[in-house]
């Protein structure tokens, strides 16, 4: 490996870091991964547009960090982190005078810990804030995200998570130009009701991404959000119109760090 060549992420890696670690997403294989403290704080000196780090510079500002590692050891851990992030395609090299190899299993700083989001059953979330009322589903909403979710299922099945993303994001909102249209929360109740009806169990992603698809049709701006929480590790997607959270709790923008929105 190459002390010269200056390492980047990857176009496809999210991520979220607090003090307690880190959370990195790949968007185009759906894989998630959990960080510890240490392996964080090299990603946020890797992510930081203001640096332009190589291998060397990377370990000699580390050993700042923790001035009590011995050297060559830091630098085989770093090393070792580098090659497991290439592996899977989160990191790439400016100037690829290397290959980059795929780390093998027992890396000490990056768990690969799920593929793509899950969450409790839909049953678990609130479609709701405390103290409104509960919404009367719509028929024509219920009928288009109980055809919708065979669909994203079969997407997520057969071309994985980065064909869903891509669709989501490149989705339109739709004109409305009628006067009367059906309030989000109507349309996230009708969504869930589906959800409810549909024959197997349905995750969070699959939830949010039709509710968001059927939230443009109707002209709202519908917009996915994949959140992370380090400690305890857990990973969740909802559903965002300008800022305010229109099918779960408002609470899960305190309890999730944002990973991505689509």
């Amino acid at each position: 490996m190459s002390s010269s060549d200056l390492i980047n992420p990857s176009s496809n890696a999210r991520w979220y870091c607090d003090k307690d670690g880190g959370v990195l997403l790949n968007v185009r294989t759906g894989r998630i991964f959990k960080l510890n403290p240490v392996a964080a704080r090299m990603w946020q000196l890797l992510a930081d547009p203001d640096n332009a780090l190589d291998l060397g510079r990377l370990v000699a500002t580390l050993q700042q960090v923790y001035p009590d590692a011995a050297h060559n050891i830091l630098r085989s851990d770093v090393e070792m982190f580098l090659e497991k992030m290439a592996g899977v395609g989160l990191i790439s090299s400016i100037n690829s005078s290397f290959p980059w190899k795929p780390a093998g299993a027992g890396s000490r700083f990056l768990s690969d810990t799920i593929k793509g989001v899950s969450s409790p059953p839909v049953a678990n979330h609130r479609i709701r804030q405390a103290g409104q009322k509960t919404m009367k589903p719509s028929r024509v909403a219920s009928l288009l995200a109980f055809i919708a979710l065979p669909a994203c299922e079969i997407a997520l099945r057969v071309r994985g998570f980065s064909l869903v993303h891509t669709l989501v994001s490149a989705c339109p909102v739709r004109q409305w130009k009628r006067r009367k249209r059906l309030p989000p929360e109507q349309i996230c109740a009708s969504v869930d009701l589906a959800c409810s009806w549909y024959l197997k169990r349905t995750l969070c992603l699959e939830r949010s991404v039709v509710g968001a698809v059927i939230l443009r049709l109707y002209g709202y701006p519908g917009e996915v959000v994949i959140g992370a929480r380090v400690i305890p590790f857990h990973t969740h997607a909802w559903i965002e119109i300008e800022g305010n959270v229109v099918n779960d709790t408002g609470t899960v923008q305190t309890f999730y760090g944002v990973l991505d929105r689509c």
